[in-house]
């Protein structure tokens, strides 16, 4: 089968893992697969790494009105005989998703991976009804939110949920081997907005008042990184909290914390749970809908209400106080990954979507 990835966003996130994955379980599995990536993107310097056939392309929130870069992609679509485009963006799905109608590709599949709402616009009821055929969301709560403005947008039996996955090998033993009374708290994540850091200062806030001695490592860049390290000193937890910035070895940085502590005020699907699970490491996070289809509650980690720092501030005492709870949660979420959030599962799931098996 001839397949498309199309994925122009710039940064490295779960959706820009996704698709390195997929690229490379197809290839594997004798599918003839081609990339589109933003020239400057983190996308396209993994697939690099491994000679994957990458065509870099510019393509922004107006690029649909441009007939030019349309027919430039329809072309290309055409010489590569493709039989099925997998987009990312809605700049892509806008633009790709159009030039891919136009050169005659049968499967034009939007992948979304973000938890808000599909805005009820003329345009977008056009496109889902005469460009898009399937929908992928990342989670329930993302295939939720795609109808929440309009229930008629795209009918729901199209839209199929595939959790991320992760690489077996890649599970590794309980990694808190350390001897010392300091606890390594451990973050990660683009330092914007949605990912509610500073409610994750407020939370070593508190932890700090409560005399514990914790580290707290932040790993991710991003526009708030300045605002941000300025809260922190204001906190007075310069000596707690260290920014480590854009972690390449993130398996590294798991094998180096005690506790994940996801404070995001939403995610689509949260690849760095699974990972930080993976790793046998418990996770505590808000409910924002998408961590209670990952976390079991008391097993796996805490969900705890949404925005209550002192509700998580207190759970996190009690994993610190606890290092047999945080050692039982670690080893009940490597089996959970290993049966839900399998890299296999996610690919067999693909598989079922693109009608190859």
């Amino acid at each position: 089968m001839n397949i498309i990835l199309f994925n122009t966003e710039k940064n490295w996130g779960g959706g820009e893992k996704w698709y390195a994955d997929v690229y490379q379980m197809l290839e594997q599995n004798g599918h003839n697969t081609n990339v589109f990536t933003h020239t400057n993107s983190k996308l396209a310097e993994q697939l690099q790494k491994k000679r994957a056939p990458v065509c870099k392309v510019k393509i922004g929130n107006l690029s649909f009105l441009n007939p030019i870069i349309i027919h430039k992609l329809k072309q290309q679509f055409k010489l590569l005989r493709a039989d099925a485009i997998i987009l990312n963006l809605s700049s892509d799905l806008k633009t790709a998703g159009r030039a891919a109608r136009k050169a005659g590709i049968k499967k034009i599949i939007y992948r979304r991976g973000s938890a808000k709402p599909i805005k009820n616009s003329l345009f977008n009821r056009w496109l889902f009804k005469h460009i898009v055929t399937h929908i992928i969301a990342n989670s329930q709560q993302t295939k939720k939110t795609i109808l929440a403005e309009n229930p008629h947008l795209f009918p729901k039996d199209k839209i199929k949920v595939i959790y991320n996955g992760i690489d077996e090998k890649q599970i590794l033993p309980y990694a808190s081997k350390r001897q010392g009374s300091s606890i390594i708290l451990g973050n990660a994540g683009r330092l914007s907005p949605e990912k509610g850091h500073e409610r994750l200062l407020k939370v070593a806030r508190e932890l700090k008042n409560m005399g514990f001695p914790f580290q707290l490592l932040i790993a991710g860049t991003g526009p708030l990184e300045k605002d941000l390290k300025v809260l922190r000193n204001r906190y007075g937890l310069k000596n707690h909290v260290r920014f480590e910035g854009f972690t390449h070895n993130f398996t590294g940085f798991l094998s180096s914390i005690d506790i994940f502590v996801l404070t995001s005020l939403y995610e689509g699907f949260g690849y760095v749970i699974i990972e930080a699970m993976a790793a046998g490491i418990p996770v505590i996070a808000f409910d924002i809908g998408t961590t209670t289809e990952i976390i079991e509650h008391d097993k796996t980690g805490y969900i705890v209400e949404n925005n209550n720092i002192q509700q998580m501030s207190n759970l996190l005492k009690h994993l610190i106080e606890n290092p047999r709870k945080r050692y039982e949660m670690g080893e009940a979420a490597k089996i959970k990954v290993r049966e839900k959030f399998s890299l296999n599962e996610m690919y067999n799931q693909l598989l079922t979507v693109l009608n190859i098996v």
